[in-house]
This record gives C-alpha cells, structure tokens and sequence, in this order.
C-alpha cells in the first residue's frame, strides 16, 4: 500500500479553499509557505521545483474528475516530466502523490510507478490493471465498513424487537389476569343472583307451592278401572279437588339453598324408597288423556306428574321379540310428544356440565333448550304461575353419573343415587321447582325421585 505523506495532507488543505490555485504557480506556493513547518522542508523543495519548473499542476487540475484511466494517464505523463527535470524515481514520486493525495486520487506504491515508467505496451497494461486493482480494494474496503455498520444497525433492531416481544407478553398476562378477575365477578354476581331469587322464594313465593300431600303416588288408571289398592275411581268434591285418593304420607322437603336433609337423614330415605315396592306402570294407551284431563285437569302440578310417571322410560322395554319391537317404540315416542304437547312442557340443560366435570365446585348453570331439541333436554318444566314451573327430568334420561353430578341432578332432587350405578326408570315422588327469568333458570326448591335399574 502507498504511505500516505504529510506534505499531501497540507496541500489538500490549501486547496480546500480553493482549488484553482494549481493553476496559479505563485500563490499555490505562497501559500504553501505559510503552512509548511521545519521537518517537510526536504519534500517541499522538490515541490516547489515541480510547480515552477513544469505545468505539473495545471495538468493535475485539468485531469480531476476525470475516469481513473485518464488520471492514469496524467500521472505517468507528469512522472515522465518530473524525470526530464532531472528528479530521482522516488522524489518524483513524492511529488506525484502530494498531488494525487491531496486530490484525493487513489494512492498507488513505488512498484506500480515502475511498471508504469516501462515503455512498452505490457508495463501500460499492467499499470491499467494495478489502477482497477487499487479502485477495487477500495471499494471492498468501502463495503466492509458499510457491512459492519449494517450488522450494528441489526442488533439495535433485535434489541427493540425483544424488548416489544417482552412488553407484549406483560400485556398478554395482564390480559388473562383481567379474564381471571371478571370469570370471577360474574360467578361471584350468579350467585349472588341466586341468593336474591332463594330469598326472594322463601319471602314471597311459598304460597305458591302446592302442598305435597296433593302429589299421588301411583300412576293414574284408565277410565271405568279400579286403581290397585282402591274400590272406586277419585271422586272430585266441591272444592275441585278429588276426594277419596289416598296421600303421601310424606315429610316437607326444604327451600334449596337451606340446611338439607343431613346424612343421617338421607341414608333413612335412601332406605324407605328401596324398601317400597314401585307401583305397576300402565302404557298411556290405557288411558285416554283427553277423559283424565276432564277428570283430573291437565293444569295441575299432580296430574303432571302422575303422567310423567306413566311414561316408558325407554325404547323398547322389555320386549324380546324383534317384530314388534319397532311398533313398541313408536307408540313410546308418541306418548312422549303427546305429553310434552299436553303440559307446554319446557326443556332446559346445565350449561356448564363440562367445567363441573374438572371443578365439581361450581355451581350449576341451567340454561333453556330450543324446542328442537325439547326431547333431549335433560329436564322438562311445566308452568304453574308467574314465574314458577314444576320440573321433572326428561323421561328417556338413563340417569347416571355424569347426570346427577356435572349435570346438576344433584342440586335439583333429592334422590336414592348410589355412584358407580345406572338408573334407568326414574320415578318422581315430589317435583322440584324452578325460577324462570330471562332464559335462565334458577332452582326454588328441590324434588325426590326414586330410581330403580
């Protein structure tokens, strides 16, 4: 690489002013006088014999901005003249590259002033060549610096994008923190919701009930027969009530949401239900609805649930022979519908089974089914007043686990459930009842059912 000389770096500073001077000998070197010191005083004599011997500098001048081959051409042209003046190789090569130095030309060595003073054709070609060659590394150095700061510039932006990157993982957690705190106001508003709809029942909606002596206890029987265990068909007395049928003797259950049966007293009913043998059950066919309606009124809480218990529980029961089987279950589904017409009976689900499923801990979200899916909603309601409704669970439901547990059996009825068993007649011996607003429906007191396999 050529060394870079002082004396280039003090005209390129007198010619920063003003470049034209290269054409004015006189005052580029009184110039120069001002600005030369003591120790460049060997290299500013050759100069100066240069400037005032030749036109080294008009040429110079003359050739700035030009292509590197023309200033090429210019430099061996002034090397040549330097010679003639009888300048050794080197101090003609110090003055050459004063000047090229301070024009900012591309500095080339003493091997390549050489090659560039042969006189035959290979020396020029090899002195085009050393020129494209020093051009070129110029540039690769231009591209190295360029690169580095390119490589700065990549990690600054990394850095920015891992600090947006953490930001906005604080953001996604203050986000789920946000979810977490509203799932928990909203469970916290159901049940104070709940809370308000059991103490508003116990306050103003116990007149309401029917008394639970009112609820038969086998199915009714068709027009013109004796029911087991009576001597006559229910005679209506002139309260509209009938007369002569035999009660329940059964104990009043409590509001939903108070103190409960207990263990002790769980276990004693568990045992009474399983020592009482149910009553023989009658297909709907035997009798009419429309003549026990006139009896009996379909308005009632008892005749809603003496015909839900003379449902078929499921298809097909109990018959083995394939030829009728089919003509079996289309006469159940029938009965089904003719029921479900009968009543207006409304369907509804615990909407959250699949989270009590993972946390038996929260409450049950019964929600209303479309009509649909009426005969496969898991309880169906029949209106009494206002608000009110007496339910009773969907007839074809195989009561099991999942049912009683996820999807909120448990907090409806009272019942003789033992886990890891599969119930699939289910007998309701008091209906529970429900709070209906808005699509929603809230438990008012529970029920008993008595299950058998």
């Amino acid at each position: 690489m050529a060394e870079r000389l002082p004396l280039g770096e003090v005209l390129r500073a007198v010619l920063a002013e003003d470049r034209t001077l290269l054409a004015r000998r006189e005052d580029l070197l009184a110039a120069m006088e001002q600005r030369v010191t003591p120790g460049l005083m060997r290299d500013y004599r050759s100069f100066q014999k240069a400037v005032q011997s030749s036109t080294v500098g008009e040429l110079f001048l003359t050739a700035d901005g030009t292509s590197i081959e023309a200033q090429g051409n210019i430099r061996i042209q002034v090397m040549k003249i330097l010679r003639n003046l009888g300048m050794q190789t080197r101090a003609a090569y110090r003055v050459e590259e004063t000047f090229a130095q301070a024009l900012g030309w591309p500095s080339v060595s003493t091997q390549v002033y050489q090659a560039m003073m042969r006189n035959d054709d290979s020396a020029r070609h090899s002195s085009q060549e050393s020129w494209q060659m020093e051009e070129l590394l110029q540039r690769v150095a231009a591209l190295k610096e360029e690169n580095h700061a390119l490589r700065e510039m990549q990690t600054r932006l990394q850095q920015k994008v891992e600090t947006l990157e953490r930001k906005c993982d604080e953001r996604n957690q203050q986000v789920k923190d946000l979810e977490r705190r509203l799932e928990n106001l909203e469970r916290a508003y159901e049940k104070q919701q709940d809370h308000l709809i059991k103490q508003e029942f116990s306050h103003g909606l116990a007149d309401k009930l029917p008394q639970e002596k009112s609820l038969v206890r086998t199915p009714v029987a068709a027009p013109g027969s004796r029911a087991p265990g009576h001597a006559s068909p229910p005679q209506q007395d002139s309260g509209g009530k009938p007369a002569g049928v035999p009660m329940r003797n059964v104990e009043p259950f409590p509001v939903y949401g108070g103190a409960g049966l207990g263990r002790e007293r769980i276990a004693a009913t568990g045992a009474r239900l399983q020592n009482q043998q149910p009553a023989p059950w009658q297909p709907l066919a035997s009798a009419p609805m429309q003549s026990t309606a006139a009896t009996v009124g379909p308005g009632s809480v008892r005749y809603f649930v003496a015909r839900y218990n003379a449902l078929p529980s499921e298809d097909g029961l109990a018959d083995r022979e394939a030829r009728w089987r089919y003509l079996k279950e289309a006469c159940d589904r029938e009965e089904r519908w003719r029921f479900l017409q009968v009543f207006s009976v409304q369907g509804f689900f615990c909407a959250n089974s699949e989270e009590r499923m993972s946390n038996p801990k929260v409450s049950p979200r019964y929600e209303e089914a479309e009509v649909a899916v009426l005969m496969r909603a898991d309880y169906w309601a029949k209106h009494v007043q206002d608000d009110l409704y007496a339910v009773a669970p969907n007839a074809k439901l195989i009561y099991d686990s999942a049912h009683h547990a996820a999807g909120g059996m448990m907090e409806a009825f009272d019942s003789n459930f033992a886990p890891g068993h599969t119930y699939r007649q289910i007998r309701v011996e008091t209906s529970a009842y429900f709070l209906k607003r808005g699509g929603r429906w809230s438990v008012a007191k529970k029920g008993l059912l008595r299950l058998s396999e």
